[in-house]
């Protein structure tokens, strides 16, 4: 069983919003909370405001705790999690099961006070809080059906990537994946809904900045931008706000059609590889890490793909988001990949990853020979689809 041990809650950070009035002097935020089956333990707090990420902990006595904080520079607004675990997990160091649900999201703002109620599953909690903390709730309420059947397709489709079953199709990695797709479909739809009547919202604002931030293969940046654009100028002007426009720029730079950003990036020896040093050819640009699951069960697809058209005008590369470079070396080994390997192991924070908007992999753009993208998120079957489309007209 997957478990949630107290040196990872950063797991369960999300991003946040917001820009603070020049006015507003008042920094801090209060939580207050009671566990009424929790008499002895420590409630550990994580919580984000734009890039810089804060922890606390607090001892709970007699079923009570209490934090007081502050939200980072100008932000209106920071998401925080909260984890629960008795006296006895501490000193027993007993891994805490994810399905406990122990885990608790608040909305905190600049001088308000937020209220937990709840027993050992935290998630279950009554919280009373600011505005956004409401909205958050309700949005959250509506969304429950489809998250829940998100979670348990993706539970499935784990299972069959890590046990390696093919089968029949309703049992298949492609049809657990279409389905989620769908899924995540509803969800967007709900989000967007949101958004488009809430344009006031600091929770429209941090919707948009997730979307932004991680999801743009799901959200035509363009819609991002006329939604962003539909926010009051105060939310438009944030700090967040900026930051949204910006992603925006950058995401419509990497569309089908424009140039690919050019990169300077060390090979498995050291030796600086640029991408633009490979016109003239097709090229696959391949983004994965060898800590990611779905990546690595990508990697005998595109083995196969290699294999058919290595002899072809066409070069695969691929962008390692690793930060550990024997794990990286071993993975690459491991999966016996023969064509060119990058990385900065720098991770997420590495200078392609920021230029190339990053945050969720595997991710691959396929390049024509004059460096144009002509292709993006080609899974499965479809690269050796499109390379044939490609090959063929050409001969």
């Amino acid at each position: 069983m997957k478990t949630l041990r107290l040196c990872i809650i950063t797991a369960v950070l999300v991003m946040l919003g917001g820009a603070l009035p020049a006015q507003q002097k008042n920094r801090s935020f209060v939580i207050k909370g009671t566990l009424t089956e929790i008499q002895e333990g420590k409630v550990f707090l994580a919580w984000q405001s734009g890039s810089k990420r804060q922890f606390d902990s607090a001892i709970v006595k007699g079923g009570k705790f209490e934090f007081k904080n502050d939200i980072y520079e100008d932000y209106l607004f920071a998401r925080a999690s909260l984890l629960a675990v008795t006296k006895k997990q501490i000193e027993d160091a007993v891994p805490i099961p994810m399905s406990d649900q122990n885990v608790v999201e608040v909305y905190v703002t600049p001088g308000s006070t937020t209220t937990v109620r709840g027993s050992v599953k935290l998630q279950e909690a009554t919280v009373k809080g600011p505005k956004v903390q409401e909205e958050f709730a309700l949005l959250e309420k509506e969304k429950q059906p489809q998250m829940s059947a998100l979670a348990a397709n993706g539970e499935r489709w784990m299972q069959i990537v890590l046990a390696g079953e093919e089968g029949a199709k309703k049992d298949s990695i492609a049809f657990f994946q279409k389905r989620g797709d769908s899924i995540m479909g509803k969800i967007n739809g709900i989000e967007t809904a949101f958004i488009e009547k809430h344009t006031a919202s600091l929770l429209s604002l941090q919707l948009l900045f997730n979307m932004a931030m991680i999801s743009f293969d799901q959200h035509d940046p363009l819609t991002v931008e006329e939604s962003l654009n539909r926010l009051t100028p105060a939310l438009q002007n944030s700090t967040e706000g900026k930051i949204i426009r910006n992603k925006v720029i950058t995401a419509r730079s990497l569309v089908i059609g424009r140039p690919a950003l050019d990169f300077n990036i060390p090979d498995t020896s050291g030796k600086p590889v640029r991408l633009s040093s490979f016109k003239g050819k097709y090229v696959l640009v391949e983004f994965w890490a060898s800590w990611c699951g779905p990546c690595r069960a990508q990697n005998p697809h595109l083995l196969k793909a290699y294999e058919q058209f290595k002899n072809e005008k066409l070069e695969f590369v691929s962008v390692s988001i690793d930060d550990n470079r024997k794990k990286w070396m071993d993975a690459i080994h491991h999966d016996k990949l023969p064509w060119i390997q990058l990385s900065e192991l720098k991770g997420f924070e590495s200078a392609v990853a920021l230029q190339y908007n990053i945050s969720w992999i595997p991710l691959n753009f396929l390049l024509d020979p004059d460096g144009v993208i002509i292709g993006k998120d080609l899974r499965d079957g479809k690269l050796s689809e499109k390379l044939s489309e490609i090959f063929k007209t050409e001969k």
